[in-house]
């Protein structure tokens, strides 16, 4: 089915009244800002990335954009660095606000996904609550991800 709110296509659970929204998200490269305290090429604890991706449906039809804030905060014993993530997606009925902690190494690295909170939003989304995944399409890049919001209005 195709959501009228954003145009992209979504599917809603009979049962709990969920609604899921797919997108693929491209990273607008000129957007890219980072603050390092080591080596741009890899993040180290205390590093800070933001950026701005364009969001596609399934037909690739440009629905709208999100703001992505990482913040690197610890480097695990085995190497890992996990860090803290915070978006907001701009779709054309509003806002949605996800948070949550990931880990840098095993999403570019080994493709694992990311599974954040949705937080909250605005307009048609104010009383929003779910969980959004990020799946990375291609090994140590941070470039086209598939991204999916499973929610409850």
């Amino acid at each position: 089915m195709t959501d009228v709110l954003t145009g992209t296509t979504a599917t809603c659970d009979r049962l709990t009244g969920a609604t899921t929204l797919q997108f693929k998200e491209v990273p607008i490269v000129s957007t890219l800002e980072f603050t390092g305290s080591g080596t741009p090429a890899s993040p180290n604890v205390g590093d800070i990335q933001s950026y701005t991706a364009n969001l596609f449906d399934s037909n690739n039809v440009f629905v709208g954009t999100k703001d992505i804030n990482n913040i690197f905060v610890r480097e695990l014993k085995n190497g890992d660095i996990i860090g803290n993530l915070h978006e907001i997606y701009h779709l054309s009925s509003g806002e949605i606000f996800t948070d949550g902690i990931f880990n840098e190494t095993k999403f570019l690295g080994a493709l694992k996904p990311i599974t954040t909170n949705i937080i909250g939003g605005t307009n048609t989304y104010s009383n929003v609550y779910g969980q959004e995944t990020i799946i990375n399409l291609a090994t140590n890049t941070a470039g086209e991800v598939s991204t999916s919001l499973h929610f409850h209005l």
